[in-house]
């Protein structure tokens, strides 16, 4: 129990709701978090985050929130084309690292970086990208907004290891955090952002960033799935495990009705719904056809039909219509639906 109050107690973003007299207030770890926001404690690792309607979100959190470094994947991360001379299509499925077929540690940050392209126009697909690691995140947000420029807010307990282990009378930041490199790989491009009610965490951040960090930059689609925290995962000796949320994020400007986006999601620029069809030996996709014509006027004559039809093909589960469901809370094993 008393491990479980330090944890609350250090990280936690809500440790002002926690009692400084741990053995006189509870009884059990549980005790704890109850009524501590967005905090799950558990006597086995066997926790997730669902819907207020108790279903599941398809393929979401595949990582374990803010410091998914552990989190691995097994093949590319991004997806590319060049749909015109003029306009280049990125999609991005997740923010992680994984070892290729050599051996070599790559992540979605080498890979960004490792696309050779001279066009003015990009069209960055964030749709079905439940997220990942941060620091990917981070890195590749650097390849797209100028140095020194906020894209996002912030609010965290500084890390112990970095001030040293004072106990838990450490301040509460709250920050902008800029881009850190000039000349990045795609700076001073045009872009056009595509997001769906999926597009969560990290690539809400990603999402963010681009859109307030690049001026002129837009978002087509739907409104994102509203993850603005981040969390802390720990083991416990006993084999339970302590999810804690240390991190709040919100956009970098605007009133902070606006900046606020956990729970509710990033709305669009341009709401649009994704129609994916076949056109004759092609497939379509019309977010991906509007983005286009946005950036570039005659894009929808002039744009490779098979390139495209690839992208859809390999995009697959993109969503065409997304549910009206926003708001995500986290639940104890004894608490999730019996199918």
């Amino acid at each position: 129990m008393e491990r479980v109050w330090q944890y609350c107690k250090i990280y936690s973003i809500w440790q002002e709701y926690i009692s400084d007299n741990p053995i006189e207030t509870y009884n059990a770890p549980h005790e704890i978090v109850r009524g501590l926001p967005d905090t799950l404690y558990s006597d086995t690792v066997r926790y997730s985050i669902y819907w207020y309607d108790g279903t599941v979100p398809p393929s979401l959190f595949g990582g374990s929130g803010f410091n998914a470094s552990t989190a691995q994947t097994f093949g590319p991360t991004v997806h590319y084309a060049q749909l015109t001379d003029s306009t280049l299509y990125i999609r991005i499925l997740e923010f992680s690292e994984y070892t290729d077929g050599s051996g070599t540690t790559q992540s979605t940050y080498t890979e960004l970086r490792g696309i050779s392209s001279q066009s003015p126009n990009v069209i960055v697909d964030l749709r079905n990208n439940g997220g990942g690691n941060i620091d990917i995140c981070t890195l590749s947000i650097d390849l797209f907004v100028p140095a020194s420029t906020p894209y996002i807010g912030a609010m965290y307990r500084r890390n112990p290891n970095e001030v040293g282990d004072t106990g838990w009378e450490y301040d509460t930041l709250s920050t902008a955090w800029t881009a850190s490199k000039d000349g990045g790989l795609f700076e001073g491009k045009s872009l056009v952002v595509l997001t769906d009610c999926y597009t969560a965490s990290a690539a809400e951040i990603f999402a963010a960033g681009l859109r307030d960090g690049v001026p002129g930059t837009l978002i087509y689609g739907n409104t994102t799935f509203g993850k603005g925290i981040g969390q802390y995962v720990f083991g416990l000796a006993s084999g339970g495990a302590i999810k804690i949320t240390g991190f709040r994020f919100e956009r970098a400007s605007g009133p902070p009705e606006f900046r606020q986006y956990n729970k509710k999601g990033i709305a669009p620029d341009i709401p649009m719904q994704t129609v994916v069809r076949r056109s004759g030996l092609f497939w379509v996709d019309s977010l991906i056809l509007t983005a286009g014509e946005a950036l570039e006027s005659g894009f929808k004559n002039i744009y490779d039909r098979a390139a495209l039809s690839e992208i859809v093909r390999q995009n697959g589960a993109v969503s065409a219509t997304c549910p009206a469901k926003r708001a995500i809370k986290f639940l104890r094993p004894e608490d999730l639906p019996v199918y």
